[in-house]
């Protein structure tokens, strides 16, 4: 999320084009009215306006930081002008040529590796964003149906790679 916020490159990669478009859809839905405010209308706009006053959504996105769920090679002359982007793709072409800060594989085994340094140091969890990860993933385990023990076991071990040094996360 802070990489978002900070322009940076970021790339959703999986072997399943199903898998990294929900992957991006799922970091949107993080910011908020992400994806709501951007794809819904009631006609007059007034979910809109009630927003807009508190200055929803967030204008992350616009002509020099795109989002596209899933990319393919054939748009990498366009991404390559962006200043940053979140994309999605399968190709691993796109994923050597567009130099990403940030690359996030989705598969069996979810990581993500920070290419540029500056980045890393710049979204490094504090106190406060540790918090905030134990309250959220406490939360999603006590959401979760039954029978997906192993699942939240993956997501647990996922977030804990991705964040290194954060160490053990509590429920």
């Amino acid at each position: 999320l802070k990489a978002i916020l900070l322009e940076a490159k970021i790339i959703v990669f999986s072997q399943s084009a199903e898998a990294c478009s929900r992957a991006v859809l799922c970091l949107l839905s993080l910011l908020p009215g992400g994806i709501w405010l951007g794809f819904n209308s009631d006609g007059l706009g007034s979910r809109h306006f009630h927003f807009k006053k508190f200055g929803l959504p967030l204008q992350c996105f616009g002509p020099r930081f795109c989002v596209y769920p899933y990319l393919g090679v054939q748009m990498l002359d366009r991404l390559l002008q962006m200043r940053g982007f979140l994309v999605g793709t399968t190709n691993r072409i796109l994923v050597e040529r567009a130099s990403p800060d940030l690359l996030i594989e989705v598969g069996t085994q979810c990581s993500a590796s920070y290419l540029n340094k500056e980045i890393k140091q710049l979204v490094r969890c504090g106190s406060r964003d540790k918090a905030w990860l134990c309250k959220s993933l406490s939360q999603l385990k006590a959401a979760a149906p039954e029978g997906t023990e192993s699942d939240q076991q993956g997501l647990v071990k996922a977030w804990q790679r991705m964040h290194h040094g954060f160490g053990q996360l509590r429920s």
